[in-house]
């Protein structure tokens, strides 16, 4: 698992996150995030992209994660993400569990 961040302004961060989204890669991304926000970081854009493999457990746990970090108040949202990334959402039902960037509502 890759995770580049790039920060557009004080408040937000974008996690630019590559290659396989199964329990580690979850973990991974959950750590990046909890880092930055201790920082100060409050509202993330996540893009998945670059994602090759996602497994419903992965996906379970990141769902889990981002249900509780805006229960933290730090805010995320999808940016982008892999056709492997939605079909799996939407064949678990899991779409719905995730924030997306505004041109995400239409897809």
């Amino acid at each position: 698992m890759t995770i580049i961040t790039a920060r557009p302004d004080e408040i937000g961060v974008t996690l630019l996150v590559a290659g396989d989204l199964d329990v580690a890669g979850a973990w991974d991304v959950r750590q990046c995030v909890s880092s930055l926000a201790g920082d100060g970081v409050r509202r993330f854009d996540v893009d998945l992209r670059a994602v090759d493999f996602v497994d419903s457990s992965g996906m379970g746990q990141l769902a889990r994660y981002w249900a509780a970090a805006g229960a933290d108040g730090v805010g995320l949202r999808l940016a982008a993400a892999s056709d492997r990334f939605w079909d799996l959402a939407r064949a678990t039902g899991r779409r719905h569990h995730f924030d997306f960037v505004e041109p995400l509502l239409a897809s």
